[in-house]
């Protein structure tokens, strides 16, 4: 028997994408749950067909069987395992309230029932780096409640949360993050999923506004030692590389997929902080010497970035990440890592704000500016790139050309002046043969003086071009919480939204707020730290070069001193 659901809010499908309209309060027969994405299709009345949206709609009571909610953190490992996760388990939150269907992603748990050795090569081999992951709120038989500023208390205010509901509409626009990421439904109420001890993470008021609470646990971790290795008889060819935190001094072996793993999980997780992107993946030529010396070195930058994240370096996955060796304990954990209620607009429910904080009113000046500084900041970045790459290149061809044709010309004077054998004119010549030789040296020196300088800053360009790219992912949240917030302002106005109900959301939205200032102001003092180190490496190294340049010249200079002095 085909399942029946409400229809919670009003739906405008579109014809051309096969969608079907529905309006609230009608009941539709759902006939295909497996469409993905967040998606179901069925017949609404009058024999009306198409796709719509999960997430606006209710499995009626018959029905709720269908949306029961699995058993959080079921795939827990054994005694041997738990030693080395040390994750504490107890709960901090939970609370239940009739049941909701949210959209879950068929993608989520891609990796559940691979074995590791078992993964594609040709995944590996040809699939694309950083693919943007559109993560979607897990499925859940529990509404959770406003979560005050302690995440362990909650408020009886949002028990009232599924009056909000039913009486909001949802503005769906498919390509939005927010709505992606599951804003929409957080804005609403309806975020669930049971919050631990270990997964909290507070924000501080700095000096400059809401800060993420430095994590005191400092460490770094260094990437070293790529290795080609094989398996099935050499068939499967890959790239190891020896990763070592500084606080464990242990080394682990990862592989690029297990980066590209973990980019996608940390995505997934955190929507509210911005994670570069990860270095290009390569599929002709990825054993050549050059290119795994060039990713290993994006990504040391990349893992740097995570390392000195105040959410980041603390996140379970990325310790485990980074120290898990036993393979069993390291597959149990990505397991159980793809299983986690805390993705999407989950994330919001970890987050404990400061008692004072009051953030809604003076939102849209401060995003406003950074939004402006972010899009110039890329374009400047994008033009220095393009001038380093360009001086690069020339260093490797027209510069070394150059010198060299040069010094080839000056040689060329010295075996015409060695035609007139005396022992002044020997001398002469020698000096010149000398200078024609020192040119062709330092035309040897431009060659390879930019892995020295301009290749390593425009690494670090690529870094901060990737973070600035996934920037507008993590300010549409604010944009779009605010705009839901303006919209229960209005029901509010016409009497359709209760103060209380109306104050619920602007809390949530205070806690998207927040996470967005703290954000901003990781970003501001991490690129403040980072540009000066790359500009001070750079210009170190480029003074170096050119003294190395001026003690080459000097010592051609003193062949003629001799010559004059003979």
């Amino acid at each position: 028997m085909a399942d029946q659901a409400k229809v919670l809010y009003d739906f405008n499908g579109l014809s051309e994408n096969g969608e079907v309209t529905l309006y609230e309060g009608e009941i539709v027969t759902v006939v295909n749950k497996n469409i993905g994405d967040g998606w179901w299709e069925g017949e609404a009345s009058g024999g009306r067909k198409g796709l719509f949206p999960e997430a606006y709609v209710q499995l009626t009571p018959a029905n709720n069987h269908a949306v029961a909610s699995t058993p959080r953190y079921s795939n827990v490992p054994g005694e041997n395992y738990e030693s080395q996760l040390n994750y504490d388990n107890s709960p901090v939150a939970a609370a239940s309230a009739p049941q909701f269907a949210l959209p879950v992603s068929t993608g989520q748990n891609n990796y559940n029932n691979e074995d590791d050795d078992a993964w594609s090569e040709d995944w590996d081999d040809n699939s694309s780096v950083a693919t943007t992951v559109v993560p979607t709120m897990p499925g859940s038989s529990k509404q959770y409640g406003r979560e005050a500023h302690d995440v362990a208390s909650l408020n009886s205010v949002e028990s009232k949360s599924s009056r909000v509901s039913g009486s909001v509409s949802k503005n769906f626009n498919r390509f939005s993050s927010f709505v992606k990421h599951g804003g929409e439904s957080y804005m609403l109420g309806k975020a669930d999923a049971r919050v631990r001890q270990v997964d909290q993470i507070q924000i501080i008021m700095g000096e400059e506004g809401p800060a993420w609470k430095p994590y005191d646990h400092k460490y770094s971790c260094s990437i070293e030692n790529p290795k080609q290795q094989s398996k099935m008889k050499g068939l499967k060819k890959f790239v190891c590389y020896n990763l070592t935190p500084s606080d464990t001094a242990v080394t682990v072996q990862r592989r690029y997929k297990h980066f590209d793993w973990l980019y996608a999980r940390l995505v997934e997780r955190y929507p509210m902080v911005a994670i570069p992107r990860l270095p290009d993946k390569q599929a002709s030529g990825r054993f050549e010497e050059e290119f795994i010396e060039g990713r290993m070195a994006r990504l040391k930058l990349w893992i740097s970035y995570i390392c000195q994240h105040p959410v980041l370096s603390r996140a379970q996955i990325f310790r485990n990440f980074l120290t898990l060796t036993e393979q069993k304990a390291w597959k149990m954990s990505k397991r159980q890592a793809e299983k986690d209620d805390l993705v999407a607009a989950n994330f919001f429910l970890t987050v404990a704000l400061p008692v004072t904080v009051t953030t809604v009113t003076d939102s849209e000046g401060p995003l406003d500016q950074f939004k402006k500084f972010t899009r110039s900041m890329d374009d400047s970045v994008s033009n220095i790139t393009s001038c380093a790459q360009s001086m690069a290149s020339k260093h490797y061809g027209l510069f070394k050309r150059e010198y060299q044709s040069y010094g080839k010309s000056i040689t060329s004077l010295s075996t015409v002046f060695n035609m007139h054998q005396t022992t002044n004119n020997k001398s002469l010549t020698n000096a010149i043969k000398h200078t024609g030789q020192t040119y062709h040296r330092i035309g040897d020196m431009f060659a390879n003086q930019p892995k020295h300088d301009l290749i390593p800053f425009i690494d670090s360009l690529w870094l901060y071009k990737g973070l600035l790219d996934t920037m507008p992912d993590v300010w549409h949240m604010q944009t779009g919480a605010m705009r839901k917030l303006r919209e229960c302002r209005k029901l509010k106005d016409e009497g359709r939204m209760t103060d209380v109900e109306c104050g619920a959301v602007a809390e949530r939205a205070d806690r998207v707020v927040c996470c967005m200032r703290a954000e901003m102001d990781h970003f501001h003092g991490q690129r403040i730290r980072d540009f000066a180190a790359a500009q001070r490496e750079m210009l170190q190294n480029q003074a170096q070069f050119f003294e190395n340049i001026a003690a080459e010249l000097r010592t051609a200079l003193l062949q003629f001193d001799e010559v004059l002095d003979s």
